[in-house]
């Protein structure tokens, strides 16, 4: 008779958590794991290199659509003596467009600033 699949997975799952670890002092225990792990993820280190990585994701987004309305700007009819318009349309579906791109706009910076003042913060409690 087979066990299944889920059996399994939790068999296997179980056997690697009472693997014993090693390392150059010797065998770590269960609650020395536990304690590791409990610090990592209360460390302020984790938070900031959670804000590092937001940061960058929104460093990298900026430089795709910087790049993305450059080539579109480049190629549009729309261009005359080096003056563009992204888009042609009524001016409340202009307006429409425009109120979501601001609130994008103020949901990034609020983002970059609350990662910003994290850090600060962590760092500064750090020199005390």
């Amino acid at each position: 008779m087979s066990m299944p699949t889920s059996q399994i997975i939790h068999d296997s799952i179980l056997e690697i958590k009472l693997m014993p670890l090693t390392h150059a002092a010797g065998t770590l225990r269960k609650d020395d794991i536990d304690r590791i792990l409990k610090h990592l993820s209360t460390s302020w280190r984790v938070g900031a290199l959670i804000t590092t990585g937001l940061t960058a994701t929104i460093m990298l987004i900026n430089l795709a659509l910087a790049i993305y309305i450059t080539i579109m700007v480049s190629e549009s009819d729309y261009n005359v003596n080096g003056i563009s318009s992204l888009f042609s349309s009524s001016c409340s579906t202009i307006s429409t467009i425009n109120r979501y791109i601001h609130l994008s706009i103020n949901l990034i910076a609020t983002v970059l600033l609350g990662a910003s003042n994290y850090c600060m913060q962590c760092l500064y409690r750090e020199l005390l």
